[in-house]
Order: structure tokens, then C-alpha cells, then sequence
């Protein structure tokens, strides 16, 4: 289980690369403890929708896949790596995909 700290610092990623949104609900705190708790709240952007109904799509199909060559497998991992090192560096993810 993830720690609100670590949590929080996932969500903010998913901020700057627009998969989600800060919500704009309007939040009634009792105390600073309450509103704390309670601004943490985000919503799916139009990406993320989008990004969360292609994934839907693959996993959907994954079924029929029985088997996988080593050279398709070789491919993805280079995908993978590929994508990986552009959202390490700082507006990788933007200028690339």
C-alpha cells in the first residue's frame, strides 16, 4: 500500500503529464487537517480517458495472444525503455509522444 506522501507525488505526475485534472469541487473544511484531507481530489482529463479506454482495448485482447516471438518481445522492451527514458527527463514525455 501506497503512503498519502508517495500517493500524492503519483498523482501530481499524472497532473503535469494531463492524464488527470485537479477537481474544482469547491471543499467545506472544519479545520486545516479536514482540507488537507480532502483537497486531494482529481478527475480524469480527456487524455486520460482516452489513454484509460486504449489500455482497456489491449487488455481486452490480450487473451488471444498465446504466444509471443523473443523478436516482438525484444521490440516492446526497447518501446518500454525508450518511453521510460523520455518521462525521466523534464518535458521528455511532451516533446516525444
Amino acid at each position: 500500500m501506497l503512503d498519502a506522501e508517495s500517493l500524492t507525488a503519483r498523482l501530481e505526475q499524472l497532473v503535469r503529464w494531463g492524464n488527470v485534472l485537479r477537481s474544482t469541487h469547491t471543499v467545506r473544511a472544519g479545520s486545516i487537517a479536514e482540507y488537507q484531507r480532502s483537497r486531494s481530489r482529481y478527475q480524469l482529463s480527456k487524455l486520460g480517458e482516452r489513454v484509460q479506454r486504449d489500455a482497456d482495448e489491449v487488455l481486452a485482447g490480450a487473451d488471444a495472444a498465446r504466444e509471443v516471438s523473443s523478436e516482438l518481445l525484444t521490440l516492446v522492451e526497447r518501446g518500454l525503455g525508450e518511453i521510460a527514458a523520455m518521462v525521466a527527463v523534464p518535458g521528455g514525455a511532451d516533446s516525444g509522444l
